[in-house]
């Protein structure tokens, strides 16, 4: 039906004497669809019109080649969904030219990012990591200008307001240069608002219908995609916080003296950006208070390992500063599901019961100092408070 969001969807057979089946995944698109198993050799290859969706099966031990005739500086993006399908189908992506050079490659399954230098036919070849095939190595191949999204700052937003959040990604209508590269390639920056519902059953749900992790199960949110007329972009999530949100500050906030003075409880979203970046602040706190602090950014698929550090802050007499190290901690690796529901993550978690009145100061970094453009995170200082979560299996 027109109503049917794009994404993913459980299939069913039902009825007739024995009920229903088994569910198998079932894409929605808003871009052309064909069916096509593509050649085996470049001079074979099937020729695609830029902006549709290829779904096929992947030969055995060899490529599934496609043509696309494309113009000089046509920014393009090659993705292939196999997992989210029920796939055994590992993608390895690669565009070549007409002379059979190799442009860009994926190893990981992770789309290409693409803007010929010249007019001319392009061939997009994917094949198996391993090399197998078959009925059971489906997939969806889409060549398109459509947006895509590396991430979204701030992460999370409180449910039932409308939010100012900024889109960093590439083919972002009406988006802005960012001035940050990601894995070579240049991102772009859009700001939109985004109204996040309220209501008691969208609160206790993380809605959407891309496929949910173990380490994400116990966030609530929504799943957001950009609409454009070359197709909606890939899904990302934003979640839901249950204090105001603050984003860094573009001052510098890199030494002990620069921390950004900031109210909790609080949701403070970041960047561990550039290498070796280093993000303080700071609070004012009561004794007997009780706060859970949480580092998020494995969790939202960033490429970190994240660390902070409590401290209080006291002058004497003299007015002199004197620092005191209330905790260090690093990873919180619990794991709840065991190897069937494995929630094990390096984020770092510590439930800090205050000791004294007075000023505290926390800083935060990542451990691997990769410098990332997508080193996205989220410190979350909130109240102490009874939940849980039923996974259901």
């Amino acid at each position: 039906a027109n109503n049917v969001p794009v994404g993913f969807h459980d299939v069913r057979v039902s009825g007739g004497k024995y009920g229903a089946t088994n569910v198998r995944s079932f894409a929605v698109g808003d871009l052309p669809e064909i069916t096509s198993n593509g050649g085996t050799a470049m001079d074979k290859a099937v020729e695609v019109a830029l902006g549709a969706v290829v779904n096929g099966q992947a030969p055995t031990r060899n490529y599934a080649y496609y043509k696309v005739t494309l113009k000089k500086g046509q920014r393009i993006i090659v993705s292939c969904l196999a997992h989210e399908l029920d796939s055994k189908l590992t993608p390895v992506l690669v565009v070549k030219n007409a002379n059979d050079l190799e442009l860009e490659r994926s190893r990981t399954g992770q789309p290409i990012d693409f803007t010929p230098v010249a007019d001319g036919d392009y061939y997009v070849g994917l094949h198996d990591f391993v090399y197998g095939g078959g009925a059971e190595h489906v997939y969806r191949l889409s060549i398109a200008e459509r947006p895509h999204i590396d991430f979204v700052v701030p992460p999370a937003g409180q449910p039932g307001k409308a939010g100012r959040f900024t889109l960093y990604g590439r083919n972002l209508p009406g988006g802005v240069d960012s001035g940050m590269v990601l894995e070579g390639k240049p991102l772009q920056k859009k700001e939109v608002t985004i109204n996040l519902p309220g209501d008691a059953k969208a609160r206790m749900n993380l809605s959407g219908t891309s496929p949910v992790g173990p380490r994400q199960a116990g966030f609530d949110g929504i799943e957001y995609r950009l609409p454009s007329p070359k197709g909606s972009s890939n899904p990302v999530r934003i979640y839901f916080s249950g204090a105001p949100v603050i984003g860094e500050v573009s001052a510098p906030n890199d030494k002990p003296a620069e921390a950004q003075k900031i109210t909790v409880p609080c949701d403070y979203a970041g960047l561990f950006y550039p290498r070796r970046d280093r993000d303080w602040v700071t609070f004012d706190a009561k004794k007997g208070d009780v706060y859970w602090v949480e580092v998020v950014s494995d969790r939202l698929g960033a490429p970190t390992n994240p660390f902070f550090r409590v401290e209080r802050v006291t002058k004497n007499d003299k007015g002199e500063e004197k620092v005191s190290t209330v905790k260090e901690v690093t990873e919180s690796p619990v794991n709840v599901g065991g190897t069937i529901f494995n929630t094990t993550s390096v984020d770092p978690e510590y439930r800090f019961a205050v000791p004294e009145d007075g000023t505290y100061r926390l800083v935060t970094y990542d451990m691997y100092n990769r410098g990332a453009a997508n080193s996205l995170y989220r410190l979350s200082i909130r109240n102490e408070a009874p939940d849980f979560r039923l996974i259901a299996m």
